[in-house]
């Protein structure tokens, strides 16, 4: 499932991190302007693979934040059950662990994505490349750049999410109704 949403999230997550650093760029590159301009200016230029950039380095940062925050979720509604306290932290919790531990691929998988918009500006050769240039350069810190941003983002989104899908679950999907496995 996280391979085939990418070939749609990938293309729409690159042209809104160039058309963020539009501004910064202004002097020495193109406009983008719009997101239908961008699309069109980076097909001609860079062909279909300008939009899929750092396809395989989304993997990196979003198969692994999946499984952690999926582990960490259920670890953790057990664990609040087992004590009687309430569930809803649980979602809170395992957003702001796997949001943090899989931060620095996601800064690595941004500046991928942007490397195109101005190779003078973004000089990475690749992803080891940028990982190693960004620590060198800028220090480890670097590499959890918008992690208290990203996790704001995150938690409560996916605990809004995961709330709905049990409440849709508990009305819609009783235990009466046919199941997958009965399939």
């Amino acid at each position: 499932a996280q391979l085939c949403g990418s070939l749609i999230w990938v293309p729409m997550d690159t042209i809104k991190e160039r058309l963020q650093i539009e501004g910064q760029l202004s002097k020495i590159a193109e406009p983008l302007g719009s997101s239908g301009r961008a699309v069109r200016l980076i097909l001609v230029k860079e062909g279909i693979a300008g939009l899929y950039p750092a396809y395989w380095v989304h993997q990196m940062t979003w198969m692994p934040f999946n499984g952690l925050y999926f582990m960490i979720f259920e670890k953790s509604v057990r664990w609040t059950q087992d004590n009687g306290l309430p569930q809803w932290p649980s979602g809170i919790v395992a957003g702001i662990i796997a949001g943090t531990l899989t931060n620095p691929m996601d800064v690595v998988k941004t500046r991928i994505q942007v490397v195109r918009s101005s190779p003078n500006v973004f000089q990475y050769g690749g992803t080891l490349d940028c990982l190693l240039t960004m620590v060198r350069t800028e220090g480890l810190a670097s590499l959890f750049d918008g992690a208290f941003a990203r996790c704001l983002l995150l938690s409560p989104r996916l605990t809004m999410a995961i709330a709905m899908k049990e409440a849709l679950q508990r009305n819609f999907f009783s235990s009466t109704s046919c199941k997958v496995s009965q399939l």
